[in-house]
């Protein structure tokens, strides 16, 4: 059957009742996702996989839509300050993220939040609300594969924003722009400037009826945002930013295994390394861009707590009170034990193991001989992993 925009609209009609998909500018990413579905580079699983995965998001697109329309009241609702965490993927953004969440007066958003935000959850069941354990299900299936030792997120932790926006730039995460070269040109920044308007509907619907305290902030997160910092800000200026600094080519290579493994079972043909070849080169590709829009945004006048990904993983403590005493944020008393507790959780075995990975043919050498990288990494202090670092 050959795929089409309007066949995946009425798909998610029939499944809500609902009619109103809100600013049409998503069409044209649904149209671009749409041409690499019917592309035939996917096995019959991934075509299933992805075809389901666009209908949800329609789904939820709908009833966020008609949830705001029933209840404009949410519209009132103040978005508090945001210590926003970004930078390169594999960069120790999810670490950070994490230890950021400890703080009692802070709260990050959580997977099953971000997954079903509707209705909105509510204090008082919060912990309890079944959708928790609807989105561990889906994922528990996936216990002991190369994801869990890279890059593993249960239902109640805390998760990117990416899994929250309603065009479908969230569908695995974001992670299946690399298999989709026409849905990952749409990813535009006017694109993601829109998505990300669309997503203070979903702060506000998850702060509603589980408000923060007086005088806290969130905390969020999103690695992908980090070539587009200034729409982010633009979109969200509650957000004070932090980005992660790492070795590019450790940061690369990471993220090349992590797609690989993700994506193994929905390419059609060829070994692990043949397959994904092609694939790495966007991601190698926009790597400089990406770094050159970080240097770009502070370059604007914007405040930047810069993070070294070495010194997060040697002293996390020290950083997060580094990232507080330049934000103008107050770091409680108590926090520095909060993090070395979760260290050494994570270390006692909380965390799977790190995985073995492959270096799919990409050279240091040759990233580190661009100048855009050479500039990022003299201007912010960024020293080749002579032995790769594990958080």
């Amino acid at each position: 059957m050959q795929l089409t925009v309007d066949w995946f609209k009425q798909e998610a009609v029939a499944k809500t009742g609902l009619t109103d998909f809100g600013a049409d500018y998503f069409e044209t990413t649904l149209a671009a996702f749409v041409e690499d579905l019917n592309c035939g580079h996917l096995t019959e699983v991934g075509t299933g996989l992805f075809t389901r995965q666009m209908v949800n998001d329609l789904v939820r697109r709908l009833q966020v839509i008609d949830y705001m329309q029933r209840f404009p009241e949410i519209d009132d609702v103040e978005i508090p300050p945001i210590l926003y965490v970004s930078g390169l993927e594999r960069t120790g953004t999810t670490l950070l993220h994490n230890l950021l969440n400890l703080d009692q007066q802070a709260r990050a958003f959580t997977r099953w939040e971000l997954m079903y935000p509707v209705p909105a959850p509510e204090a008082a069941t919060w912990g309890s609300d079944p959708r928790i354990c609807k989105v561990q299900s889906s994922i528990e299936r996936l216990r002991g594969t190369k994801l869990e030792h890279m890059h593993w997120v249960e239902a109640t932790d805390p998760e990117e924003c990416y899994w929250g926006l309603l065009n479908g730039f969230g569908i695995l995460g974001g992670s299946a722009f690399t298999i989709m070269p026409r849905f990952m040109a749409a990813r535009t920044p006017e694109a993601t400037y829109q998505a990300l308007l669309e997503y203070r509907s979903i702060i506000k619907i998850l702060l509603w009826k589980n408000p923060l305290p007086e005088d806290s902030h969130l905390v969020l997160k999103s690695p992908q945002f980090c070539g587009t910092l200034s729409v982010l800000k633009r979109a969200l200026p509650e957000c004070r930013m932090i980005i992660t600094h790492r070795d590019p080519y450790r940061a690369l290579v990471s993220l090349c295994n992590l797609q690989a493994h993700i994506h193994e079972p929905f390419v059609a043909s060829g070994g692990l390394r043949e397959r994904y070849g092609p694939i790495t080169k966007p991601l190698v590709d926009q790597c400089p861009r990406r770094l050159m829009d970080i240097g770009h945004y502070e370059d604007s006048g914007h405040l930047l707590a810069n993070v070294s990904y070495p010194r997060l993983v040697a002293e996390p403590a020290a950083v997060v009170e580094q990232i507080y005493s330049e934000h103008g944020f107050n770091m409680p008393a108590v926090l520095p034990a909060a993090i070395h507790d979760y260290i050494a959780a994570q270390k006692a075995g909380k965390r799977a193991r790190p995985a073995d990975i492959d270096n799919f043919g990409l050279r240091a050498e040759k990233l580190f001989a661009q100048p855009t990288v050479q500039s990022y990494c003299q201007r912010y202090g960024v020293q080749p992993e002579v032995e790769r670092i594990t958080g």
